[in-house]
């Protein structure tokens, strides 16, 4: 009994007696990976020890947790109208006091804490109906078509109720396109109608073909009752920029089918790639002539969380219905009603967007500024995110041509899906949850936005700092490369090249020892010649700024006999240049690795890149080149594998914490005193001492 004299009683609320339809809701973008990203930020903060200083959030498309700075007239008018008192402040410009004047003229009381009308402050209303107006190059707008709410997804939620009717063979069917934002699934299953799903074209940039439309509503028909059509332009999660023609031809289906259409176009001012531009779907509506915008129902959406804006936490948006039946938008005033209002400070935020300075006004040049900046600075990301991705074959991204996401898509081995399975994840899902643990970088998995059966991608933000979105890249590349290449495999140069434990190690401590230096070395092979080149040993040579030509040849001479007596053969060069950024060879570099070349037709040259030398990096800091019509060229596919990388990683971290470097010996510092070993026995037995069998010469 308890102390109340009650036995043991059931919760009222219970996974039994819950509404089922919230169970089956999902939510990616905020689903297990951001979770355990949060736990793994609260382990670091409580020195938990990581491969990784801080956790980088490449899932979600919050601009400013990225660092994007906010536009200074939008936060002093905001600052204004919540501290009115500041209107005495001479350190505001008369505009932005202005504005914040004629808002809060506008709020019961003169105070943003008071409620708003349902739909919205009529005098943002207005001006939202102008800046439409304007975008759309003077189609009239109603400011009673017009409704505010808590950022787009608000909006897009409420239209939804509004479409959702019926039992089974008569429940509305809602069309939504896979790829699809996870907010359209999850409103779906919450209110128990029917996903309709219609599959963008991935091989053409993910481009909309209406016979895709066609198929899906077909198919369809045949256990729902098809009421709507979802689009979202730009795209999230695949950025893709629709043509005006697809829009007209997207206008067309739904007319033909009778179905309400609804534009999600929240990313309007996020437009990068050269060609494409934003046509809104109220605009290309009209512009097709009274049989189609007397009678088409439309319903498009933005927000204040994205473009340059990027005030996510404002929670801004709007709505413009056309077309909806006088009866039902009775309704819609009513079910707005229901929440009373939305937020009051991002209604404010709103106004700013659709009513920036003007070119008279004095905070016009600095808005210009920022806002330019803002949007170059995405365009730049986007045009280096698809550079990079595209560098490895197993990662296939199309052009960012606007929004503020990529979803590229990976290529996953057996063994890699066969580990997944046995956690009872998605491929996508594993590889995602790997990334996370093993470099602090958290992505979405593909399979929580929808992908054609077979393909495996992710969805990443482009809106990291620059040089925070470079580690997510190269940590992404890295991933891939480890899964695509099985374990006894490298990449090849002029055919396959192999790399042993013994020999990285030796090169990585040699270029540790002389941080401050140029430091190159010889590339050794037991094997015969003839066939893939096996890298088993090295001898470092030099730790000096300069080529000395003489020390250089006497060194060659002397491996050289030491080679034929230890049957080793020359079989390539190394280098690591004193300037960290740089890994491109010297004149020296090339010099002898062509004479290295004259003896060894298959002979290698490798560059240490010397920025990525950190114990946790997930390769090889290697760069490749091979000879081609006399000259050194860089590989295409330029980083090595070694077989058992992990190890071998793992190997030289520890060596270089216990200080074992000092162990190493190149043939300059030989021949400051000849009574040490150039040939590093010493120091080769210690690694034997820790590699495994698996793991020793090649």
């Amino acid at each position: 009994m308890t102390e109340n004299g009650l036995g043991h009683r059931e919760k009222v609320l219970n996974m039994n007696t819950m509404n089922p339809n919230v169970k089956r809701v999902e939510y990616a973008v905020r689903g297990p990976i951001v979770q355990r990203a949060a736990q793994i930020e609260k382990e670091i903060k409580e020195g938990v020890k990581k491969p990784f200083a801080e956790v980088i959030k490449a899932n979600i498309g919050d601009a400013h947790a990225m660092g994007q700075k906010p536009i200074t007239f939008f936060r002093q008018v905001v600052a204004l109208c919540v501290y009115p008192d500041l209107l005495e402040d001479d350190k505001f410009p008369d505009d932005a006091k202005g504005r914040a004047r004629r808002i809060l003229q506008s709020c019961g009381g003169g105070s943003l804490g008071a409620y708003s009308a349902s739909p919205g402050i009529e005098v943002i209303r207005q001006d939202v109906a102008k800046y439409i107006e304007k975008r759309d190059g003077g189609i009239s707008c109603n400011p009673d078509n017009i409704f505010l709410s808590t950022g787009a997804s608000d909006a897009i939620v409420t239209i939804l109720k509004l479409l959702t009717s019926g039992e089974g063979k008569t429940r509305s069917g809602v069309m939504i396109s896979i790829p699809q934002y996870p907010l359209y699934s999850a409103a779906l299953a919450e209110l128990a109608a029917v996903q309709i799903s219609y599959y963008l074209d991935e091989d053409q940039c993910w481009s909309l073909d209406v016979s895709e439309l066609r198929r899906a509503v077909e198919a369809a028909r045949k256990h729902c009752k098809p009421r709507a059509l979802c689009i979202i332009n730009p795209g999230n999660p695949t950025g893709q920029v629709q043509s005006r023609q697809c829009i007209e031809d997207v206008i067309r289906f739904v007319a033909e089918e009778h179905l309400f259409l609804m534009a999600d176009e929240v990313y309007q001012d996020n437009v990068y790639a050269e060609g494409c531009r934003f046509h809104s779907f109220k605009k290309v509506l009209f512009e097709m002539g009274p049989e189609y915008s007397n009678t088409v129902e439309l319903a498009s959406f933005h927000s204040t969380s994205k473009c340059y804006m990027g005030e996510c936490g404002f929670r801004g948006g709007y709505m413009e219905v056309i077309n909806m039946d006088p009866q039902v938008k009775l309704q819609l005033n009513k079910l707005v009603s229901v929440r009373l209002c939305p937020p009051i400070p991002g209604q404010v935020l709103l106004d700013l967007v659709v009513n920036p300075p003007q070119p008279d006004e004095p905070s016009y040049a600095l808005f210009v500024k920022e806002r330019n900046a803002n949007l170059a600075i995405l365009a730049e990301k986007a045009k280096l995110t698809e550079q990079v991705f595209n560098t490895v074959s197993g990662i296939r991204c199309n052009p960012v041509q606007g929004a503020m996401y990529t979803f590229p898509r990976i290529t996953l081995p057996e063994k890699a899906i066969a580990a997944a399975e046995e956690k009872g994840q998605a491929p996508d899902m594993f590889y995602c949850m790997k990334l996370l643990e093993e470099t602090g970088i958290c992505l979405v998995p593909g399979s929580g936005f929808g992908q054609r059966d077979g393909t495996y991608h992710f969805r990443m933000t482009i809106l990291p700092a620059t040089e925070k979105l470079k580690i997510v890249l190269e940590s992404s590349l890295d991933l891939s490369l480890l899964w695509l290449i099985p374990a006894n495999h490298f990449f090849d140069a002029m055919g396959e090249v192999e790399l042993s434990c013994l020999s990285y190690v030796k090169m990585y401590l040699h270029a540790c020892l002389f941080p401050r230096c140029s430091v190159n070395g010889l590339l050794l092979s037991s094997s015969p010649a003839g066939g893939a080149v096996c890298v088993t040993d090295c001898v470092p040579l030099l730790h000096s700024h300069l080529p000395l030509a003489p020390i250089t040849q006497l060194a060659l001479t002397q491996v050289d006999v030491w080679c034929s007596q230890t049957q080793q053969r020359i079989v390539g060069y190394y280098q690591a240049n004193a300037c960290v950024s740089d890994s491109s060879p010297t004149p020296c570099a090339l010099k002898i690795a062509d004479k290295i070349a004259e003896q060894c037709n298959n002979a290698v040259l490798l560059m240490i890149d010397g920025g990525k030398m950190s114990p946790d990096y997930r390769v090889p800091p290697i760069v490749m080149y091979e000879r081609k019509d006399n000259r050194w060229t860089l590989k295409d596919k330029h980083t090595i594998m070694l077989r058992q990388w992990e190890e071998t990683r793992e190997i030289a971290g520890q060596l270089l914490e216990s200080g074992d470097q000092s162990l190493l010996v190149d043939f300059d510092s030989h021949l400051d005193d000849i009574t040490r070993d150039w040939t590093n026995q010493k120091l080769n037995a210690k690694i034997a001492e820790l590699a495994s069998p698996a793991n020793g010469n090649v």
